[in-house]
């Protein structure tokens, strides 16, 4: 197996495992959980919203005069690949 057959299987597995990644600390974020969870395009302290990714929108969100951006996944995202 060559290193890009290994890097998709690594992938593929990572997917069927339901793991979740987690980087920083919820004790850092701005708002709870269900809060950001909730903002979308329409949300009060969306500045910006960038759409053309392929996998997620990100959007540009100012909260108590601090700007922090926040990546979300898509529904359906636009690319099939493995990669």
């Amino acid at each position: 197996m060559n290193i890009v057959e290994k890097r998709r299987k690594s992938q593929l597995d990572f997917l069927q495992s339901k793991q979740e990644i987690e980087v920083g600390k919820k004790s850092n974020l701005p708002l709870s959980i269900e809060e950001i969870l909730k903002i979308n395009s329409n949300s009060s302290c969306v500045e910006e919203v960038f759409s053309s990714g392929l996998t997620a929108i990100v959007y540009k969100i100012n909260i108590n005069k601090r700007f922090y951006n926040l990546k979300k996944k898509r529904e359906n995202i636009l690319v099939k690949n493995v990669d």
